[in-house]
């Protein structure tokens, strides 16, 4: 019976186009074992309108400085920064975020028309002064407002204490970096061939494609790569494409 009641739940609340997607997700779980969500993704892409024509679980390769711009609030985007606490490390300037249930689909809005730059994020100036000016991760923008975020009684990476946290952190942006610039860049399935494409695509540096081709940086995914890649000019980094603008696929 609980399977009944949570199918008319869905009918009742989202009508019977999302109660036969819910369906259809239940039995190809069923059928298509581990990472189902993102193999019946796959498969209704290829069938269904509202998703690109590209294979959608291929990362691609770009430039790093073709990076420039964050992807921005709008009423199409999952996220944006009014739903975060106001304290939250990444809730600075404007910026909006696709999440991994729409990737793959084509969306329209001004999510793409975009001013706030990849080099103005307190991220990126942060891990600059850490690794070209030598200043503590402690003292950069990031690493207080990451302290602040702690220190009112947060965790963060399994953290609660900021000291352990700034610490940690400093140790993996320093060999992050260090490896890149001793063996170049990496994708996630060179790192991890044992994991699932699901899984690497989804660690990637994830990007959105706008109505002109612009690649936008969509928050949360990748910080720490892409600017030190920027940092140390490498000729290309793997990203993974979230959403494409509709009218870039025209």
């Amino acid at each position: 019976m609980s399977k009944i009641h949570t199918a008319w739940g869905i009918f009742r609340e989202d009508g019977i186009v999302e109660l036969l997607d819910s369906t259809s997700q239940f039995f190809c779980h069923k059928a298509l074992g581990d990472n189902s969500r993102w193999k019946y993704i796959d498969i209704k892409s290829k069938i269904s309108s509202g998703y690109t024509d590209s294979p959608i679980f291929d990362p691609i390769e770009v430039k790093p400085e073709d990076v420039k711009y964050v992807t921005v609030p709008d009423s199409n985007v999952d996220k944006t920064n009014d739903q975060w606490d106001p304290k939250f490390v990444h809730n600075t300037l404007s910026r909006g975020m696709f999440s991994k249930k729409s990737v793959g689909k084509l969306k329209e809005g001004d999510w793409d028309r975009s001013d706030t730059r990849v080099d103005e994020l307190p991220e990126y100036k942060s891990i600059k002064e850490f690794i070209i000016d030598d200043t503590p991760l402690k003292e950069t923008p990031f690493g207080e407002r990451c302290i602040d975020y702690i220190s009112a009684g947060n965790e963060r990476r399994g953290h609660t204490e900021p000291e352990d946290y700034i610490e940690n952190r400093e140790e993996k942006i320093y060999n992050l970096y260090k490896s890149m610039k001793d063996q170049g860049y990496k994708s996630q399935n060179e790192l991890n061939p044992q994991r699932s494409k699901y899984d690497n695509f989804f660690d990637e540096i994830r990007v959105n494609i706008g109505r002109n081709g612009q690649i936008l940086f969509n928050h949360t995914q990748g910080h720490h790569r892409l600017t030190i890649a920027k940092l140390l000019d490498v000729d290309s980094i793997t990203v993974s494409v979230i959403v494409r603008h509709r009218n870039w696929e025209r």
